[in-house]
Order: structure tokens, then sequence, then C-alpha cells
């Protein structure tokens, strides 16, 4: 009888403990899983969704900006489809602002959850010489493996072989990003950004710098989503773009928007995730011709939008929860070779 009692609470004490490891495996997955969907339980009026996050803040004291931060763990932003650096979360500018989160949920390994002024180089590397199982690069990213035969497709996740080294410095008013990674295939370089408040000014400046250190020419484009809200108003008739050119596009916006020369005009309140896009043409080879203004009539504010680099390429975006300019420039640079452009941002009022 003794024995018999003994081995009666051993068994329990076993099942005991199996039942507190189960229970704790459960209570890991379900925290995993409300900070992956905290979105849902934020309330954005007070609390913006990336204060959960890695962040940093700016100021030159006329604008105030808050930049998330690249961390494979805890980042903003963790897909592979825009470069996890210089996301400008907000923007203050005197009483204004002109970012705020567009797309809810917010998963940050979803990959269309970027946010502000995210970037992407569009043409991933090595793609069409791997095959399945094998890496290719996207710059900002890392190392990414190829999944099947399809045709790449930046709307896809993929699995993340490597994401390379990330350094990061900062002062009050600049913060530098420098990503590197090289691999198997010949496919190398070295990308630092600096995203920059200039003094006394109301001007942003994302400066980059990409470096060639393999053995392959990096042919890709690269281009800014501009995820802009401007002062909190969704998308509707008080906004209006305007350029340096007579536009032309490849889409009928119907009775969403319409063009009148030099301006597109927002013509409806778009509805609860309603979006439309379509390719802007017009520009010249110039520098003069990449500059897009986006502005709210209610409000009376503005963003001017300028590179220093020809526009190979327009696209413009529009969803309910934001309005989104995509300016392409092209890169290709040979191996020891580097390629330097940059993308200032005016707010102003009017």
């Amino acid at each position: 009888m003794y024995h018999f009692s003994v081995k009666i609470n051993e068994i329990i004490m076993i099942y005991s403990k199996t039942y507190i490891i189960l229970l704790l495996i459960l209570l890991s997955f379900s925290t995993t899983s409300a900070q992956e969907n905290v979105s849902a339980e934020i309330d954005f009026k007070t609390k913006p969704i990336y204060q959960i996050y890695p962040h940093i803040k700016l100021s030159n004291g006329i604008l105030d900006v808050v930049v998330v931060l690249p961390d494979k763990n805890k980042g903003f932003y963790r897909g592979t489809r825009f470069d996890w650096s210089g996301m400008v979360a907000e923007i203050n500018f005197k009483n204004h602002s002109f970012v705020e989160q567009w797309y809810f949920p917010h998963t940050p390994t979803q990959n269309n959850n970027g946010i502000g002024t995210a970037e992407e180089f569009r043409i991933a590397l090595g793609y069409d010489e791997t095959t399945a199982g094998e890496g290719f690069i996207k710059i900002g990213v890392g190392l990414l493996e190829r999944a099947g035969t399809e045709k790449y497709n930046n709307n896809l996740p993929y699995k993340i072989l490597n994401n390379g080294q990330w350094i990061i410095n900062s002062g009050s008013d600049w913060i530098d990003f420098n990503h590197h990674i090289s691999s198997a295939s010949g496919y190398a370089y070295e990308y630092i950004k600096r995203i920059e408040l200039l003094p006394d000014t109301s001007i942003l400046v994302i400066k980059r710098r990409l470096k060639n250190t393999g053995t392959k020419p990096i042919n890709t484009n690269h281009y800014g989503h501009n995820f802009f809200q401007l002062d909190k108003q969704h998308i509707g008739k008080q906004y209006r773009m305007r350029f340096p050119y007579k536009v032309s596009c490849d889409k009928d916006f119907g009775e969403r928007a319409k063009k009148k020369d030099k301006e597109i005009v927002m013509t409806k309140k778009l509805a609860r995730k309603e979006a439309f896009g379509s390719f802007i043409t017009g520009y010249d080879n110039s520098v003069n011709t990449h500059q897009i203004f986006i502005e709210n009539t209610n409000s009376e504010t503005g963003i001017k939008i300028a590179g220093d680099k020809p526009l190979a390429q327009l696209y413009w975006y529009v969803v309910d929860t934001a309005i989104c300019p995509e300016p392409f420039v092209d890169i290709l640079i040979e191996p020891g070779e580097e390629f330097r452009w940059e993308t200032s941002y005016t707010f102003y009022e009017f």
C-alpha cells in the first residue's frame, strides 16, 4: 500500500509538471499573438502603434519626427518587401501632422505594412539565377530563400536566411543606417542611409549611398512609397497633387479623381479600403521634373517631394487612409562602384 501510494503521488507530480509546461507554452503563443496584433487594442488617437516598437525621435525645433528602427525580433516592420531602415512613422510641423497608421491591424511580418517614408528596391538581386531553396538578395532586407518556380513577387513573403548586419548611429536631428551583406552568388553591397532634418527649416532629407562590394553588377530600381495622410483627414475631395508638367495617366479614375493640366484632384471621399492607382507620365529626363506636391485644401498644408535624379517612372497609389506618389529611380552599379541619390520633403502651409 505504501509503495502504491508513492507511485500515485509520483504520477500526479509528473502530470502536474506536464500541465504547467503546456500552460506556459500556450501562454507564450498567446502573448506573441497579442503582440503581433496589438494594434487592434490600441487607441490610435492617443497612442500611436509605433510606440511599442523600437524607435527614435528627432527634432530640429521646427520639425518633430519619429523613425522606427530595424530589429529582426522586435521591429515595427519585419516583412520582405520594404527596406527595413528609414521608415518615418510620425511627422509634425507646427500644429499639423503628415503620417498616420494606414493599415489595420498592424502585423510586423505582413509584407505591405510599411508606414510613412517606406522605401523599396523593387528588383531583387539574383532571383532569376536561383532555383527553389537557394538564396537571393533584397536590398535593405537581407538574403531571402526562393520558394518555387514562380517569378519574383514583392507582395509574397519569403523566408529570411540572413538579415545581414545593421549599424545605427544618431544625433538629435539625424540618424544613419548602415546595412551590408554578401552571398555565395556574387552579389554583395554596403548600403548607407541618412535621415536628416535641415537646420532652421521644415525640410527632411533622405540621403542614400549604395556601394557594390560583390563581383556582379547591381541592376535594380528604387522608390519611396510615401504613405501620407495630412492632418488626420482620410482621402477625399480636399486632396490634390500638383506637378511641374502637364500630366497624363494610364487609368481612368472615374468619379474618384480627375486630372487638370498640371494637377490631379480628388473628387470624392473614398470608402473604407477603397483603392486605385495609375502610372503618371509627362515628366522629362531633367531633375527639375522630379517634383511632386501633395496638398490638403481644408487644412491648407502640403508636402513637396523632390529628388536629385531624373524620374524613371512615377506611380500613384491611393487608398482611403493614404495618398501615395511613388517616384522611381533606376540604379546600375558595377563592382567596386557606388551610387548616391537623395530625396527631400518640404512641409508647408499655404
